[in-house]
């Protein structure tokens, strides 16, 4: 099992009032959080596959037969 995370673009364009959905600071955390958790993963002989997309798109291409 490899666990996967993937940045949903659609959470840092702007929102329906102009506004961005993810500020600067929220995505620094959220990298940093990821980072941490795939170090975490590392540590304990797994790891994390992080990816950038729209999930529903991303995962069915992960997937293998």
């Amino acid at each position: 099992m490899l666990p996967v995370y993937v940045f949903d673009p659609r959470f840092f364009g702007p929102s329906a009032w102009g506004t961005p959905k993810t500020g600067p600071h929220r995505a620094k955390f959220l990298w940093e959080s990821v980072s941490c958790l795939k170090a975490s993963l590392r540590g304990m002989g797994s790891d994390l596959l992080v990816a950038v997309g729209r999930p529903e798109h991303v995962l069915p291409a992960l997937l293998t037969d």
